[in-house]
């Protein structure tokens, strides 16, 4: 698991935990809804992501298949960049180009690498727009941190097709909405869960 600190947004702390799964849309569904009864019955779900890596098979190549084919609110690219901080100073200087890049800054409490530096995590969501311009944006991206002397030590890429709360990233993100399902097939994704704390469970899914 990885407990999650926001610098911006409604919701700031999030614990959350991810899985891996194989199959089709329905039969990934199934295998965590299973996964949920068995290992997180005494927790509060109160998110369910699944995403696909965005080189799959399935995922919106261009503008007008995500336009399409996919919900506009619910459905969109994610970019996760790993960056190391050395000081206080270069926290600011990152802030301030996360914030020129439309960027979400996060830090996982988990993981500290010495009294003086820690690992951050940037985000960028893409809604509007397929995969050749999603890849090509995060190009972009990673030149610029890189030539701001913050290479990114990893980069994830994926396609998210099922949000069910992506209101409780409200106030981080510019276009937030209750979720909404694509019934289509992926073949590899990495669920993610936010977790709370009270003694019981919520599974929730509606469609637009």
């Amino acid at each position: 698991p990885i407990y999650i600190h926001l610098f911006n947004g409604n919701n700031r702390k999030q614990l959350m935990t991810s899985s891996y799964h194989v199959g089709t849309y329905p039969n990934i569904i199934e295998q965590i809804k299973k996964l949920v009864d068995i290992q997180f019955r005494n927790f509060n779900i109160i998110r369910l992501k699944i995403e696909s890596p965005a080189l799959n098979d399935g995922v919106p190549e261009n503008d007008n298949d995500k336009l399409l084919f996919w919900n506009k609110k619910s459905n969109y690219f994610e970019f996760h960049y790993k960056i190391l901080v050395k000081s206080i100073m270069e926290f600011g200087k990152l802030k301030q180009l996360c914030l020129n890049q439309n960027l979400h800054l996060a830090q996982n409490t988990f993981e500290k690498t010495s009294i003086d530096e820690m690992n951050y995590i940037a985000t960028m969501r893409l809604f509007d727009v397929g995969r050749i311009n999603a890849i090509d944006r995060n190009d972009n991206v990673i030149r610029y941190l890189t030539q701001n002397n913050f290479p990114p030590l990893k980069v994830e890429r994926v396609f998210v097709v099922y949000d069910s709360n992506i209101a409780l990233d409200d106030g981080w993100s510019h276009f937030m909405s209750y979720s909404s399902v694509s019934y289509s097939t992926v073949t590899r994704t990495g669920p993610r869960y936010r977790i709370g704390f009270k003694n019981r469970k919520v599974f929730s899914r509606s469609i637009e």
